[in-house]
């Protein structure tokens, strides 16, 4: 009779062709398994959220995307769209309006000024929200 262990190996190999990473544990095994049958049956991530994830993996840089899907640094942010930056520490939320942006109860022009408030320094609001291109 065969352990559990050798049968999710086995699973892995039928399901990735390979066998799995050394040092996996059994529940990581088990899950990516599952994982992989799930996305056989009902598709994968969709191509956004896949680049986002590899964008975060890689440490590189991803525009952040709206309530409407329209990527942030393209052409103009969505009203509505909230945009989330930590700060040593703390995190500063802005709410994007018709016109102007709502951080901490005021309204501002610009991404810039917040980010001038948040930090003390002269900052690209862009660059700092993590949105610039």
């Amino acid at each position: 009779m065969a352990s559990k262990r050798a049968d999710l190996v086995a699973g892995w190999q039928r399901s990735f062709g390979c066998l799995p990473p050394k040092g996996i544990g059994q529940q990581l095994l088990s899950l990516g398994i599952v994982y992989h049958e799930q996305c056989r049956r009902h598709g994968g991530l969709k191509p956004a959220t896949r680049k986002r994830l590899e964008a975060l993996a890689t440490g590189k840089p991803s525009p952040i995307s709206t309530s409407t899907g329209q990527k942030a640094g393209s052409k103009k942010l969505m009203p509505g769209a909230r945009l989330v930056r930590d700060w040593r520490g703390d995190s500063h939320i802005v709410s994007v309006m018709e016109k102007g942006f709502l951080y901490d109860g005021q309204t501002y022009g610009s991404l810039s000024e917040i980010a001038r408030t948040i930090t003390g320094a002269r900052w690209s609001g862009p660059r700092f929200f993590g949105i610039a291109t």
